[in-house]
């Protein structure tokens, strides 16, 4: 498999994983300022705050997208244009997308 198609083929994933820690870094900001005025914060705290997010929202991110990396992994490269290997990719990235957005509403 050539460099240029395996970057190809998992770039959904790389994608997915950027948004997820982007709006994982958005919401951790916007609770951060919502609770500036209630709590002090040192700087130690904010790296220590954003460092144990990221790590942790990088490890969800890797676990919402385990299946569709073993699919990938799995899939015989001569497959990888059809229309039933880019249905599978859209209907992976809706659900790991709706996953995504329920677990960054609140209850």
């Amino acid at each position: 498999m050539k460099h240029g198609s395996f970057k190809k083929i998992y770039s959904v994933l790389y994608h997915f994983i950027f948004l997820f820690l982007a709006f994982s870094v958005l919401i951790r900001t916007s609770l951060l300022i919502w609770s500036v005025s209630k709590t002090s914060f040192t700087f130690l705290s904010l790296i220590k705050i954003y460092g144990f997010g990221i790590l942790y929202d990088f490890g969800v991110a890797l676990f919402i997208v385990l299946p569709y990396s073993i699919y990938l992994n799995l899939l015989p490269q001569k497959w990888s244009n059809t229309s039933f290997n880019i249905g599978i990719t859209y209907g992976a990235f809706f659900l790991a997308t709706m996953i995504s957005m329920f677990s960054f509403l609140p209850n």
